[in-house]
C-alpha cells in the first residue's frame, strides 16, 4: 500500500521477487512440464495446458486490436460527471429509497 501511495515500485519490489522465488520453487515440486505455467494454471483450470491458452489468446488478438483501434479513434464521451463533488449521503439516501 506505501509503495501504491508513494507510486515507489522500489518498495515493493522485494516483496515481489520473494513471491516469485517462492512460485518457481512451487514449481520444482512437480514433473516437468511442456511449459512452466502449465503447473500453475491447473491450479486454476485444471488439464487447460499453457499453449492452449496462447491459441485463444492469438485467435482473439486480431479482434481486440481492431477494438482498441475503433475505442481509440471514435469522439470522446463526456465524463465530467464524473469528476464532480457529489454529496456522499444524499446519494446514499437515493440507495435506500430504492
Amino acid at each position: 500500500m506505501e509503495a501504491r501511495r508513494k507510486s515507489d515500485f522500489s518498495i515493493f519490489r522485494p516483496h515481489l521477487e520473494k513471491v516469485v522465488e517462492l512460485t518457481h520453487k512451487y514449481v520444482s515440486f512437480f514433473p516437468p512440464a511442456d511449459h512452466p505455467y502449465d503447473i500453475l494454471l491447473d491450479d486454476y483450470e485444471p488439464g487447460m495446458k499453457t499453449a492452449d491458452v496462447k491459441a485463444i489468446f492469438d485467435s482473439l488478438r486480431p479482434r481486440q486490436v481492431e477494438l482498441i483501434k475503433q475505442i481509440t479513434d471514435a469522439k470522446q464521451v463526456k465524463d465530467s460527471f464524473l469528476h464532480k463533488k457529489y454529496d456522499e449521503k444524499k446519494l446514499l439516501g437515493l440507495v435506500w429509497m430504492w
